[in-house]
């Protein structure tokens, strides 16, 4: 788990599974035809902030970062921290914000594209396939286009790259997480377990709930946890985390983890189980929010999260469009993933960085 994906990711209802280590070199050829003789399949390894890193670029170039919502810390740090980047090697990034609004963000990549931007970084709102028109003008004008977070519309593949959270991974860390903490209580994996989801459905959140229980299973396969509860809060808000917890340990006299799904919730739970006096559970999430961090520091129910990297997405997605415009090059397929960064009371003064931008 460490240094390779678990080969479960579900991408558009499909099984996929590749290679990919390094990098392979295009002659100087047109966008399009490079697309075409590209592989869309995922990476077998995990990449990181350095997998594709450049010292220094020729020329200063403008990259155009198209932020669904810049709402919350996570994705503020995305396109924040990705300007201080390009800036750092000479570049200059231009930041729009949709406000998870479709037709915003197709009018916002269409003004980059009239500005003549050298690049974009797309994190897309809902539904994705609403934007293939204007980015197919972006691939048309020669404008490398590199998703973040989110993925594009399923049959649209005039794009550089994806880099998002292997969220099946993540969840899979945290069930591993539990598990263990159950084996060292009671000698086996046993106990009542709660979730914390956000919208019922929703694919991705199918991908971070499913590898939750394969990692129990993957301790001991044969466990007796029990999932009492599964709430769905309907935005990923600490107000919801609060209301789906109280409702919870109304509910339930004892229940051994708490399992969210997004941090935001946990902090919401510990609030309700501090009015409740109930501090009995394991409590891990899916985020790697700072306060959630600071919540293991503090001694508090929280004790795991697996954490994602929005400010290591726009890096990537920075040097990989700048290797394509300095030497043509490409990733040996576009589909990237980032390893779960993992947070427990181990590890948590490495982890934990109060000055972080998420």
């Amino acid at each position: 788990m460490k240094n390779k994906r678990k080969v479960a990711m579900l991408m558009a209802g499909t099984m996929l599974a590749g290679t990919m280590t390094g990098q392979m070199v295009y002659a100087e050829s047109d966008l399009l035809t490079d697309y075409a003789s590209y592989k869309t399949e995922v990476a077998e390894e995990f990449v990181g902030r350095d997998t594709f890193k450049l010292d220094s670029v020729s020329k200063e170039y403008t990259i155009g970062y198209a932020a669904g919502n810049m709402g919350s810390a996570y994705f503020y740090a995305g396109p924040t921290e990705t300007e201080k980047y390009l800036e750092s090697l000479g570049s200059k990034c231009l930041i729009s914000d949709a406000n998870a609004d479709l037709a915003t963000q197709v009018s916002q990549v269409e003004n980059f594209i009239t500005q003549g931007v050298d690049g974009i970084i797309i994190n897309v709102v809902d539904p994705p396939a609403g934007l293939n028109e204007a980015l197919q003008k972006a691939a048309d004008a020669g404008i490398p286009v590199v998703a973040v977070d989110s993925m594009l519309g399923a049959d649209f593949e005039n794009y550089l790259a994806f880099i998002g959270s292997d969220n099946y991974s993540l969840g899979f860390s945290c069930g591993v997480a539990a598990a263990e903490h159950l084996k060292e209580v009671y000698g086996e994996v046993t106990g009542t377990c709660g979730v914390l989801d956000g919208v019922e459905g929703n694919a991705v959140v199918e991908l971070i709930y499913s590898g939750f229980w394969d990692g129990v299973a993957s301790v001991q396969e044969d466990h007796t946890l029990k999932e009492v509860a599964r709430l769905y809060g309907g935005a990923w808000t600490e107000e919801a985390g609060l209301q789906m917890t109280e409702d919870m340990l109304v509910a339930n006299d004892k229940i051994d983890v708490l399992f969210a799904i997004s941090d935001p919730f946990l902090l919401g739970a510990l609030t309700a189980c501090d009015r409740a006096n109930r501090h009995e559970m394991f409590m891990c999430g899916r985020d790697g929010d700072k306060a959630a961090l600071k919540a293991i520091k503090d001694g508090t129910e929280v004790k795991f999260i697996a954490g994602q990297d929005p400010v290591g997405m726009g890096i990537i997605a920075s040097d990989l469009i700048l290797s394509y415009l300095e030497k043509g090059t490409l990733p040996e397929t576009r589909l990237l993933y980032l390893a779960p960064v993992e947070a427990s009371v181990d590890n948590i003064d490495e982890v934990y960085d109060p000055d972080a931008p998420f």
